[in-house]
């Protein structure tokens, strides 16, 4: 005897249809990985963007690629594997044609890492290297170089049209012989371990931020913006701090609105000036080396006192000052500007300082608090090979104190003083 089969519910069948929808609609939404090179799917890094869903990886192959373009595209990552290089540009209209080799655009955690772009052959009147506008992401290890077109050349310039809408951070990057290095504009950015330099002969800025621009510098290198016996406005900057009104108008803005940078544990040196603060900049800055820069270490033209205390201006005296220190045979500063105390020697990045002990060194750990992890900061000298990235303890500053874990004893040389140090622990209480 056959039974006759039962039909369902209205209601049921209902539930079963959307999850048969949602199942259906599940397939694909896996982030993909998309590859680009020689014998890959994808010939250009464009293609694969042109191709890619939100949350997908873009893997390029060692070769030499067109540049690209990014817009509306949400956690998206370009990661270039050794050897990767951009040497091409694209245009895109903002008030005048500009030309970027990467140019990401109403984008949200866009992340690109690992490329070289190389501006040297290209040949347009307005060019920049990396471009974010309204967007926001990062950039990890990643080299910019040769931006040097007629008119305007900045190796990465993150904008922000809308209040809020980019913010960007940038890790060990490399900028090297541009007009501008960066050029943040009411924007977010974090630099950590970049080395911006070789602007001379021509000047240039390595870092220029305005109109509401909040800018953190940490274990960074800026040196080399450079010209020698330069006119007024010609100077070689290290880092620009808002504008002088007389060139408000040259970057559009009305009424600029004020900057802040705060920059710990970076250098600045061989600039024609370290830092010139202008009309709405602030500066915060303390261990780092400003020294070696020959018309002034700090210059502050702005209302607001520049706080630049427990630096190391280039010598045991301090900065040079006509009125408050005149004895002092570092680097310049201008009046309006808070240097005192300083430090009695310069900073040291932990992979220096550390060198002369690392084949006996287990392990460092630094303290402060707001850092790192809980306050605690870590060296290991196997992950400065490895994975360098993931060594948070990348400065060693005179005052603090430091716990080494060691193979067995061995002396460490830092500065002025030697530090016996036995197998095991061991603390040094204050470093310097």
């Amino acid at each position: 005897m056959s039974k006759a089969g039962k039909s369902l519910p209205v209601s049921a069948l209902a539930l079963v249809l959307l999850l048969a929808v949602a199942m259906a609609s599940t397939v694909g939404a896996n982030p993909d990985e998309l590859h680009v090179g020689p014998g890959q799917p994808y010939a250009t890094i464009q293609a694969a963007i042109d191709a890619a869903s939100d949350g997908d990886t873009i893997t390029v192959h060692p070769g030499t690629y067109n540049g690209f373009t990014i817009e509306s595209k949400n956690d998206l990552s370009i990661i270039g594997q050794d050897g990767v290089t951009v040497n091409d540009a694209n245009m895109f209209v903002n008030g005048g044609e500009w030309w970027a080799m990467a140019y990401v655009t109403d984008s949200a955690n866009v992340n690109i890492e690992g490329i070289a772009f190389d501006g040297g052959e290209i040949e347009v009147s307005m060019l920049e290297g990396i471009t974010y506008g309204d967007s926001t992401g990062s950039i990890t290890g990643v080299a910019v170089r040769n931006i040097t077109s007629s008119e305007w050349a900045m190796g990465v310039c993150i904008w922000g049209d809308e209040e809020g809408s980019t913010a960007v951070d940038i890790s060990q990057l490399t900028v090297e012989n541009c007009g501008m290095g960066i050029m943040v504009g009411n924007a977010e950015t974090n630099l950590d371990g970049c080395s911006i330099t070789g602007m001379a002969p021509n000047g240039g800025y390595g870092i220029e931020v305005m109109d509401n621009a909040q800018v953190t510098v940490e274990n960074c290198v800026i040196c080399d913006c450079w010209k020698e016996e330069p006119e007024p406005g010609e100077a070689g900057l290290g880092i620009m701090i808002g504008l002088a009104q007389e060139y408000e108008a040259i970057y559009g803005i009305a009424d600029e609105r004020p900057c802040t940078v705060e920059m710990t544990g970076s250098t600045l040196c061989d600039n024609n000036c370290g830092v010139s603060v202008y009309d709405d900049g602030n500066l915060t800055a303390h261990f780092n080396n400003i020294a070696g820069n020959d018309l002034s270490g700090v210059h502050n033209a702005a209302i607001k006192e520049v706080d630049a205390t427990n630096n190391w201006w280039g010598d045991a005296s301090g900065p040079y000052n006509e009125s408050t220190n005149p004895d002092g045979k570092g680097d310049g500063v201008s009046d309006n500007v808070d240097y005192s105390p300083w430090l009695n020697a310069q900073i040291t990045p932990a992979a220096i300082g550390l060198d002369p002990i690392k084949a006996d060194l287990a392990i460092a750990y630094g303290y402060k608090a707001g850092e790192g992890i809980n306050g605690w900061t870590v060296y290991d000298p196997d992950w400065a090979v490895t994975h360098p990235e993931w060594n948070t303890l990348t400065t060693l500053y005179v005052g603090r104190g430091y716990w080494l874990n060691l193979n067995k004893s061995c002396d460490l040389p830092y500065g002025s003083n030697t530090y016996e140090l036995d197998a095991g622990w061991n603390l040094i209480g204050w470093l310097g």
